[in-house]
């Protein structure tokens, strides 16, 4: 019994968490759905039955068959093949956008948080500033001026998407650096960089992954809603966007055009919104020792 009790008292934070993210049930389905996706957006050159771009104008708004699973678009183009094509574009857009955002709000949270006075309060106001836009209509006006490729896409997505997460950062260093093993490193010498990133970032993870987590759904709708509007990624490069704004036309036509990148964009947000509750909970320190 005590050997129990011990090996448990001292289980990795890792474990812990793992543990309590085990525990909500929607959360693992969450990420088992969202890795599936994952996988077929690397395998998809081996799922797609054709080639996404090839054009055969005797195929136009071919309803869903044998030849082709779930039809074809104004081109003739097979949406399957789109489709799976179109989760490596949306998937890597959210990913690398979130990854850019949260490198640039961390980096902004920590230095303002950290050293306070007046670099926090000219960071802070930067921020302030970015964020009184509205976030669709600021995307609006960078996108119109920019080339809205793939890269250019992530880049905006980051631009955008940095204040909130800075602001979280900035509280959590705010609290953590008064704490005595801040103190202690600076007192024996540490310089700030090595305190910043070796003491206090580590401490200040479980907000930042949870926000990092759903900073992926907003992208992938805030890109969605740019291709929707005509301000995206161009075709053919195939996202689930795109394939959204180029079924407008054809909704009752071939309703199924705007059916699956629409239950795609759905199904990955929400799973998405899944696992970050689901960090949520399990980086939760209220909830360790239950």
């Amino acid at each position: 019994m005590d050997l129990t009790q011990n090996t448990k008292k001292y289980e990795s934070l890792w474990q812990i968490t793992v543990r309590q993210f085990k525990k909500n049930k929607l959360a693992v389905i969450g990420l088992t759905i969202f890795m599936l996706f994952v996988l077929i957006a690397i395998l998809a050159p081996v799922l797609a039955p054709y080639d996404p771009t090839e054009i055969d104008l005797f195929k136009v708004h071919q309803a869903p068959d044998r030849e082709h699973l779930l039809g074809t678009d104004e081109l003739g183009r097979d949406v399957l093949s789109r489709l799976l094509y179109g989760a490596r574009i949306t998937l890597l857009v959210g990913v690398s956008s979130m990854i850019f955002s949260v490198l640039l709000g961390t980096l902004v949270g920590a230095v303002g948080g950290y050293y306070g006075g007046l670099i926090d309060n000219v960071l802070m106001r930067i921020t302030d500033v970015a964020l009184s836009f509205p976030s669709i209509i600021l995307l609006i006006i960078i996108a119109a001026y920019f080339k809205t490729t793939v890269f250019g896409m992530i880049v905006i997505l980051g631009i955008t998407g940095w204040m909130g997460i800075a602001r979280l950062i900035r509280g959590e260093f705010l609290s953590l650096k008064q704490k005595e093993y801040v103190i202690a490193s600076q007192a024996i010498g540490n310089r700030d960089f090595r305190t910043i990133f070796r003491h206090i970032l580590p401490n200040a993870t479980a907000p930042l992954i949870v926000a990092a987590t759903l900073r992926v759904g907003y992208s992938i709708l805030f890109e969605s809603a740019l291709s929707w509007l005509g301000i995206g990624i161009k075709p053919p490069t195939p996202t689930w966007g795109n394939m959204l704004s180029n079924a407008q036309s054809d909704i009752f036509q071939a309703p199924w055009l705007a059916v699956w990148p629409g239950v795609m964009i759905f199904l990955t947000v929400l799973t998405i919104n899944f696992i970050g509750d689901g960090l949520r909970d399990a980086l939760d320190p209220k909830l360790k020792n239950k």
